[in-house]
């Protein structure tokens, strides 16, 4: 039987519903699977035994810092088959498309051969909402297209990307980003509305919060995935700076998966201009 590791990093949820849904479906394709939250791995987890399967949001048009950092504590393997699959709001458009190279380079050099990549699509949570109606369409989507890189990886199609140079360069400087992100969760308020149950400090992808005194505190290490704030249950966590790159209503994903589903949807009106064009191709195509 064949066998695969699907490690993913998750803020909000999206990515972590695609990598569910990939559990699913390579169970379904008859391969033993094991589903790793990036920060719930065993530190003597071996990979040498399977394929890996490597999910992550697109963060400053790149991987989220953890995710550089847990390639770089991982031990060197030898020919482990890999597949990179990023999840952004925009889709594979410039300067989107390089948000992989960095990360299969250093997964290489680990001795990893990364013979797939790709990128799926799912609500924006931060900066420009996609709207409920947009938002719906790519949840319904989600399915097939998780299938359809299912079904690439099992029978061993390679699909490798060449971004523009521009694109490598503009993702390289953005990397800058993650200074910001650091600095945005030191700045985070929490208000008197906190009843210390510890939901963010549980849910941290980063492992960026601790509990003192019964009231989060938060560490140098943030990464601007904003899965604290919109996930508190007490709407406690205010940004204390960005502010206006968070949403106000918040973002839950459990409630646009509620939305009753689409019919006859005009994506073409829904998807205007070049911000969303990524958005209406991966939702045609």
């Amino acid at each position: 039987m064949d066998s695969i590791n699907i490690v993913y990093f998750s803020g909000t949820g999206g990515t972590e519903k695609a990598a569910k849904g990939f559990e699913s479906s390579f169970k379904e394709a008859g391969f033993s699977v094991a589903l790793f939250r990036m920060k719930e791995i065993p530190e003597d987890y071996a990979f040498e035994k399977a394929s890996l399967l490597l999910l992550y949001p697109v963060y400053a048009l790149n991987a989220p810092q953890k995710v550089h950092e847990w390639i770089k504590c991982l031990d060197r393997v030898s020919c482990v088959q890999t597949a990179v699959v990023t999840i952004s709001g925009g889709g594979e458009i410039c300067p989107n498309t390089a948000s992989r190279v960095s990360v299969i380079k250093k997964l290489e050099k680990k001795g990893f051969i990364v013979t797939y990549e790709q990128m799926l699509v799912m609500p924006s949570n931060f900066g420009v909402t996609a709207g409920e109606v947009l938002s719906r369409l790519l949840l319904e989507v989600l399915p097939k297209k998780v299938q359809t890189i299912t079904n690439d990886i099992a029978i061993g199609i390679s699909r490798r990307t060449k971004p523009l140079i521009i694109d490598r360069l503009i993702s390289l400087i953005a990397r800058i980003e993650h200074i910001g992100a650091h600095r945005f969760g030191k700045n985070i308020k929490v208000s008197d509305a906190c009843t210390g149950c510890g939901w963010c400090c549980e849910h941290c992808p980063s492992g960026n919060i601790a509990m003192e005194n019964g009231k989060p505190v938060f560490g140098n290490g943030c990464n601007f995935c904003l899965g604290c704030i919109y996930g508190c249950p007490c709407k406690a966590l205010d940004a204390g700076m960005g502010k206006s790159l968070v949403f106000k209503d918040g973002f839950d994903l459990k409630r646009l998966e509620k939305i009753p589903p689409l019919e006859d949807a005009d994506i073409e009106a829904l998807a205007k201009g070049y911000a969303w064009s990524g958005v209406k191709k991966y939702l045609i195509d």
